[in-house]
């Protein structure tokens, strides 16, 4: 449920940003095939999924993709680091230094 919920805020920040066109990427398989329709949304984040896909007719995202948790380790990182912060962190341009090492490290697997 958490994974739903951290995506449907991901999407809203989008919209409030004024981005469009996004990519959404994601670990949790469950979460990423009930936003492509691909699986009957389990009733435990059915209500977030449907409150997801209203947002996305409106930020126009044009895909979600499952990449495997092995190869999404700085969103694991971030995760964590979440949990240890009490205010809401956004990094438009160059993300922090102990985020670096990590986004490199997925590099590959993206491009």
């Amino acid at each position: 449920m958490v994974e739903a919920l951290a995506m449907r805020e991901g999407i809203r920040f989008a919209i409030e940003m004024g981005i469009k066109g996004l990519m959404v990427e994601g670990d949790a398989k469950r979460v990423i095939k009930c936003m492509t329709g691909r699986k009957e949304m389990v009733e435990e984040i059915a209500i977030i999924c449907d409150d997801t896909l209203l947002l996305v007719d409106e930020a126009k995202v044009v895909d979600f993709c499952y990449i495997p948790r092995k190869h999404n380790c700085a969103t694991d990182v971030m995760a964590k680091h979440a949990l240890r912060v009490d205010d809401f962190e956004v990094w438009l341009e160059d993300p922090p230094a102990w985020l670096s090492p990590f986004l490199e490290e997925d590099m590959p697997i993206i491009m």
